[in-house]
């Protein structure tokens, strides 16, 4: 297909997917996104019983005066939901979430949060993925490293966006670690990118870094071309 054609929104199928979890059942550290508004996120538990995670919803430093809750759902792949956890207030302290899931298997969380205040997970026993495939990523004071999966002879690309004035480095590299897109001070209403094939299957980096230009607000990020899950675990994830 030419070049230009726009690549299209990818949920992936779960009913193939092969997870990859070197330290099962371990509660690892997750590169902190904080996620504002609507949030998707995907996660694999091993067996029936408890899921844990660890976050924060915090309001935004810009808005002091704003006491929004959190809305948190599990739901099932197939968007049942199975438990509508309690409304979170705001708070600077670190919290836990535990699921209890019937069976293995792929299972959703939904946030519904307000524009003042933002969610981030900060760590995961199973598996997590925040899902680009609906909603987009738009994260806040956010900087570090995403990874997702891109098969054999599929061409990647994604949106990014953020506010004028506000600045954000970003760096995208190849299962090889070659950097196949660099964008020093990026700063764009929209920007969309289609990055060439690669011959090997892999997961692939995509680095948030803040610019010497301005402080690190807020950007907006979502895959397309490739199933939109972006793992915040240096190790863990899926392949489709």
């Amino acid at each position: 297909p030419p070049p230009d054609e726009t690549l299209p929104r990818i949920a992936g199928d779960f009913s193939k997917a092969a997870v990859v979890d070197p330290h099962p059942g371990e509660m690892r550290a997750l590169s902190p996104f904080a996620v504002r508004m609507h949030g998707r996120f995907v996660f694999f538990a091993a067996r029936a019983g408890r899921v844990a995670f660890r976050y924060r919803y915090d309001r935004m430093p810009d808005y002091p005066n704003e006491f929004p809750k959190l809305s948190l759902s599990l739901l099932d792949l197939g968007g049942r939901t199975l438990k509508a956890f309690e409304p979170q207030a705001c708070s600077p302290e670190e919290r836990t979430l535990v699921c209890d899931v019937p069976s293995q298997g792929f299972y959703r969380l939904s946030s519904e949060a307000s524009a003042y205040a933002a969610l981030t997970f900060l760590a995961s026993d199973a598996p997590f993925a925040i899902d680009t495939s609906a909603e987009r990523l738009e994260t806040v004071y956010s900087s570090g490293s995403l990874r997702f999966h891109v098969p054999a002879g599929k061409r990647v690309g994604f949106f990014l966006s953020n506010d004028p004035g506000e600045y954000v480095n970003v760096t995208v590299s190849d299962a090889s670690g070659r950097v196949r897109l660099d964008l020093a001070d990026f700063s764009d209403v929209l920007r969309r990118e289609q990055l060439p094939a690669s011959a090997a299957d892999g997961f692939w980096r995509v680095d948030f870094a803040k610019s010497a230009k301005s402080r690190l607000r807020k950007f907006h990020f979502h895959l397309i071309g490739v199933a939109g899950c972006l793992f915040p675990d240096s190790e863990r994830g899926w392949r489709f």
